[in-house]
């Protein structure tokens, strides 16, 4: 069985002998060629060695786990890492949250059926091959309504839930903006995400729902398995329309939304991740008069997010990680230090 993708050089790294065996038999089917190694450390040498377009590794193994493995290749090649997923029989919520923060970009909970195990793979390799956007202007058809405040809409993907964490926590409460958050992530991640940000922010922090009517001041999360949209009541909708590059939830629905609702009260936030998501909703949101910053991509796990709106040529204020959320501020029309007109 051929793969619809054209093939991909990706390296294993599992300890034990069967499984080892059974991943690289699914992926030769797939027309794929693997390299197999049996620990990170292992793998990291072959990352040195020769490049790969995806790393399938295990977590617990000997000399050097997959955290660490994940870790390490970030910190070593940066922005030209390759994609993870990483399987584990540990199937907790913590394992799953220490793996997302790591920098993985899926998580897969042995034993897994053989067809979510090549969907796995083949999603995470479309995303990472996913072609830049040519300079786009989304048309915008705006409702003609006075926003009562800004709308600030964030996404990212790999690396998010620990940038995306850092720079909420920096945001000065307000009554000049409302603040909605794509991170792309499976519904459980998402629901314990919301509660984590929750006790951290100092702003309140909710898990959107179908219906909720948006409030300056007020951080919302976009749940899993489902798009989260703004409509023309200034309330939120949680919809079940098909995936967008590849994800769900996504940037693009939200910013679409939100620059046709807010207009020039729009600002699309694009951080780390992979693939291209944000880069026509950041689009239509600069068509409608908004404001677009990107994360720097030097400063991201994942950087072909934010490269990706750079390189279709959208305006764009781009800044470092450190200075994101004063950015975000300033473009907000708000300040640490002075809130209110």
């Amino acid at each position: 069985m051929s793969s619809a993708l054209s093939p991909a050089r990706i390296l294993v790294a599992e300890d034990i002998a069967t499984m080892g065996l059974l991943v690289q038999r699914l992926l030769r089917e797939r027309g794929h060629s693997v390299r197999f190694v049996s620990n990170g450390l292992q793998a990291l040498d072959r990352l040195r060695a020769e490049p790969f377009d995806l790393v399938v590794t295990d977590w617990v193994m000997p000399e050097m786990d997959g955290i660490e493995l994940i870790l390490r290749t970030r910190h070593e090649f940066g922005a030209a890492s390759p994609p993870f997923v990483i399987q584990t029989a540990v199937d907790t919520a913590d394992a799953k949250e220490a793996v997302l923060e790591a920098g993985a970009d899926e998580f897969l909970a042995k034993p897994w059926p053989h067809d979510e195990f090549v969907a796995t793979v083949e999603r995470c390799l479309a995303r990472s091959r996913a072609p830049r956007i040519a300079p786009v202007a989304e048309p915008v058809k705006p409702v003609l309504r006075t926003a009562p405040f800004r709308c600030v809409c964030l996404a990212a993907s790999t690396g998010g839930p620990v940038t995306m964490r850092d720079v909420l926590q920096d945001l000065a409460p307000t009554d000049r903006a409302t603040f909605v958050v794509v991170v792309h992530g499976p519904a459980w991640m998402l629901r314990s995400y919301a509660g984590q940000l929750a006790r951290l922010c100092r702003m309140p922090v909710v898990l959107a729902e179908d219906g909720a009517p948006l409030r300056a001041g007020t951080i919302f999360i976009a749940p899993g398995d489902r798009h989260t949209v703004v409509d023309a009541d200034f309330v939120l909708r949680v919809v079940d329309t098909p995936p967008e590059n590849w994800v769900r939830p996504a940037a693009d629905p939200l910013f679409r939304s939100a620059a046709a609702v807010f207009g020039r009260e729009a600002v699309a936030v694009v951080m780390t991740g992979l693939g291209r998501d944000g880069t026509r909703g950041a689009s239509a949101i600069v068509t409608a008069g908004g404001v677009v910053v990107v994360q720097d991509p030097d400063s991201c796990v994942a950087a072909s997010m934010p490269e990706n709106v750079i390189a279709a040529g959208i305006p764009c204020r781009v800044a470092r990680i450190d200075r994101l959320a004063s950015t975000i501020e300033a473009a907000s029309g708000f300040s640490p230090v002075s809130l209110r007109s």
